[in-house]
C-alpha cells in the first residue's frame, strides 16, 4: 500500500499543534523519533558524539537510509553473506544518502571531533516486540 497523503487542515482545526517528541539518550548521543508513517516507515534524528560507535547490528527485513545533516561520520558496513566490508565518509558539506540493505551489519561514528547529526529513514515503524535488530560486530 502506498504512503498516505497528508490530510488537509480544515477551518475548525488549530493552525498548529506542538507535540513533544519521543527521545532516547545515552553516552553515544540522542535518538529522536521524528515522524512515523503507516506503510512508509519512520524517520529518526540521531546525534553521534565523538569517541562513540552507534549500531553494530543488522536487520533481516529493514532498510535504512542515512543522511548527515550536521558534522561528519564514518559509516562502516559488512555483508553477512560474503563478509564484504565497505566504509563511507559522509558529511554535511555534501548532502548524500547511503542505503543499508537487510543482511548488512552497520555502525556509525562521528569523525572530526564534533557531534554529528544524522537523519535515518527506516522502511518500517519500530516495534519493540518485533524489532528486527540483531547485534553483531563488524
Amino acid at each position: 500500500m502506498a504512503c498516505q497523503k497528508p490530510k488537509l487542515a480544515y477551518k475548525h482545526m488549530k493552525p498548529i499543534e506542538i507535540k513533544t517528541l519521543i527521545t532516547h539518550e545515552d553516552e553515544r548521543g540522542v535518538l529522536v523519533e521524528l515522524f512515523k508513517f503507516p506503510q512508509c516507515g519512520q524517520i529518526n534524528l540521531i546525534t553521534t558524539r565523538p569517541g562513540f560507535v552507534r549500531g553494530n547490528h543488522y536487520h533481516t527485513r529493514k532498510r535504512e537510509l542515512f543522511c548527515v545533516i550536521d558534522g561528519a561520520v564514518q559509516l562502516d558496513l559488512k555483508n553477512r553473506a560474503d563478509n564484504k566490508k565497505e566504509t563511507y565518509l559522509l558529511s554535511s558539506d555534501v548532502f548524500q544518502a547511503v542505503e543499508v540493505l537487510p543482511g548488512w551489519i552497520h555502525n556509525i561514528q562521528a569523525v572530526g571531533g564534533k557531534t554529528a547529526k544524522v537523519l535515518i529513514w527506516n522502511n518500517e515503524i519500530f516495534d519493540p516486540n518485533d524489532a528486527d535488530t540483531y547485534p553483531e560486530q563488524i
